[in-house]
């Protein structure tokens, strides 16, 4: 079985409240366009990014 890549936006944005926030929005099979799940990757403190 092939399986074929899905779109994929990966975002990056720090908070005010002073913590870097990363996610994949993946775009389903079968889904609309400009439709996108978000999966959330990781969230750190803006001192332990430096």
């Amino acid at each position: 079985m092939r399986q074929r890549p899905n779109a994929y936006l990966s975002l990056s944005f720090y908070a005010p409240t002073g913590s870097q926030h990363r996610a994949n929005a993946v775009q389903g099979e079968g889904a609309a366009p400009g439709q996108f799940n978000i999966i959330k990757l990781a969230e750190q403190a803006l001192q332990d990014v430096a």
